[in-house]
């Protein structure tokens, strides 16, 4: 069986490696980016299973790389986890509109949740 493929797009380079490791002992290949742009670069190079994605950045911001990915057809059916540190309402509110699958608040998620978040949606897109 391949290991799914995981693109990390966040500007918090401590994120990227933390979450980059964790994920890798648990078997996937994983794939950074600290700027929208290199992100959604990364994203048509590697065709990821799933997208874990920083909302607040350079670069272009969360958003504008969410809306990037839905309106390719080669990328729009990619799951994208939004982990942010926005918890607002109409931030969270937007990332749906704009196709999001979850939206996590980074300090009310431990990183096994947020690792189980990721199996979560990748085992709804092998179905």
């Amino acid at each position: 069986m391949n290991k799914p493929t995981i693109i990390l797009i966040d500007d918090d380079k401590w994120i990227t490696d933390f979450y980059g490791a964790r994920l890798q002992e648990d078997n996937f290949n994983i794939f950074s980016a600290n700027n929208g742009a290199e992100g959604i670069k990364l994203i048509k190079l590697y065709k990821p299973d799933l997208i874990l994605l920083d909302i607040v950045m350079p670069g272009g911001d969360g958003f504008y790389v969410l809306e990037q990915i839905k309106k390719n057809e080669a990328t729009k059916n990619i799951p994208i986890i939004i982990l942010t540190n926005l918890s607002n309402d109409k931030d969270r509110e937007l990332a749906k509109k704009l196709g999001a699958d979850y939206y996590l608040v980074k300090v009310n998620y431990t990183p096994s949740q947020v690792t189980d978040k990721i199996k979560e949606a990748l085992a709804l897109t092998d179905k």
